[in-house]
């Protein structure tokens, strides 16, 4: 999904330049391939949240500083040296639903989703089978 600010490439950008990597550098500490980072570094793609959370733990970055390019810039080296795995993990998953949320309410996607999520069983196998045509074997 395409949401409206096209500075996540700048961004990205940014953080290229401050940290003095190449973007096949950043690729590999972050397990993506180097071509997707050409697509965000040229907003052809959205930077998904994934990616953002493995800049922010590499290198510090926030997440929704890249994503939306709101707030602070960074999070405390100190505030990250200082979590268990377990808070990572918890955090991850509130940040991942914060992201999530705001990108279904910048889509204007959220009267959908709530009227979908009040279908009957039977409506829902209906709905899905109409859905599924058209993404073909992406159902998880």
């Amino acid at each position: 999904m395409r949401h409206k600010d096209k500075g996540q490439g700048k961004r990205l950008g940014v953080i290229l330049e401050e940290t003095n990597l190449l973007s096949k550098e950043l690729a590999a500490a972050c397990d993506a391939f180097p071509e997707v980072i050409s697509l965000y570094l040229s907003n052809k793609r959205d930077i998904p949240f994934d990616l953002a959370y493995k800049i922010m733990l590499n290198y510090g970055y926030s997440p929704f500083w890249l994503i939306f390019g709101d707030g602070e810039k960074f999070v405390s080296k100190d505030l990250l040296e200082s979590l268990t795995q377990n808070q990572i993990e918890t955090i991850y998953e509130i940040d991942r639903n914060r992201v999530f949320n705001r990108r279904l309410d910048e889509s204007g996607f959220r009267p959908m989703i709530e009227r979908l999520l009040e279908l009957d069983e039977r409506e829902r196998k209906i709905f899905l089978s109409i859905f599924d045509r058209f993404f073909p074997g992406r159902r998880q």
